[in-house]
């Protein structure tokens, strides 16, 4: 993306598979590439032992539904404790990347 001259920052998380007080959850880490000025999605990565489609799927939804990475905080997964966290993988890479978003200069 260097090459190309696209602007961009990423974020890195890392979480698990589901809510982390239930037996059996993984270690998973996403990493999502955005665009600090428009909040465009670029592409990301998920690595883990399980549950890595999920992820993919939600993240591969945003980006062709033009969700900006912002808004990745304001989708809705099922949730159940064997199966997913309250607030999703995706949601706090939504969450972490706003701080990291350009800021007009009057909010400097």
């Amino acid at each position: 993306m260097k090459k190309k001259g696209y602007r961009f920052k990423t974020i890195v998380h890392k979480g698990k598979s589901h809510a982390a007080y239930y037996p059996g959850a993984k270690d998973l880490y996403i990493r999502v590439h955005f665009d600090p000025g428009s909040g465009k999605i670029y592409g990301g990565s998920v690595i883990g032992e399980e549950k890595t489609d999920k992820q993919i799927d939600i993240l591969a939804t945003a980006i062709y539904g033009g969700i900006t990475i912002t808004g990745l905080q304001e989708i809705e997964t099922c949730y159940a404790p064997p199966f997913s966290s309250p607030k999703g993988l995706l949601n706090m890479v939504g969450y972490k990347a706003e701080a990291e978003m350009d800021r007009p200069e009057s909010c400097k």
